[in-house]
């Protein structure tokens, strides 16, 4: 049997091991200083969305007939110290008169793909399952893009709302 302080000190040799190893795969990943970089945060950000367009990585649900993918890593915090370098702008947009259904998520996700890279991210209605109101909730979407594309940006506004007004008539 071993006595209590040997036994304190092989986990804790084990603990540190675990953790330097840890540490050393997380340095390959991130370069020193490389987390300041806006190259860094574009590789990133680029290789999330070539996971993301490749058809091998959905999946089908036969019981929706939709497909559907996880995303490998959040994007979010390159997408954010990209918008603090100024290399994108991150904008969230609620319509209030546009529904959240098929026919228009298929509309945005058709018109912004066709815009990448100059928008290189962008999602709608994220939902939270104990947090959902009653009724058709509105369509939210939350659209990273470089600054030229802001004519698209306002163009695809117009068209949801536009695609709106005729599916719904107006009180």
């Amino acid at each position: 049997m071993m006595k209590p302080i040997l036994k304190v000190c092989v986990i804790a040799w084990v603990a540190l091991t675990i953790g330097f190893i840890m540490g050393i795969n997380l340095a390959k990943r991130v370069p020193l200083g490389a987390e300041e970089s806006v190259a860094w945060h574009w590789k990133w950000v680029n290789e999330y969305n070539a996971y993301m367009q490749n058809p091998g990585n959905y999946t089908l649900d036969a019981q929706t007939g939709l497909s559907s993918s996880t995303p490998p890593y959040d994007p979010m915090p390159s997408l954010m110290a990209l918008e603090a370098a100024g290399e994108i702008q991150c904008v969230d947009l609620v319509f209030p008169k546009v529904p959240n259904n098929r026919t228009i998520n298929r509309h945005w996700m058709t018109y912004l793909s066709e815009r990448n890279p100059t928008v290189p991210y962008a999602s709608g209605n994220p939902g939270i399952a104990a947090l959902r109101p009653t009724g058709t909730s509105p369509l939210y979407l939350k659209i990273c893009f470089k600054p030229s594309a802001l004519p698209d940006i306002q163009r695809l506004i117009l068209e949801l709302e536009e695609l709106a007004a005729k599916e719904v008539p107006a009180d």
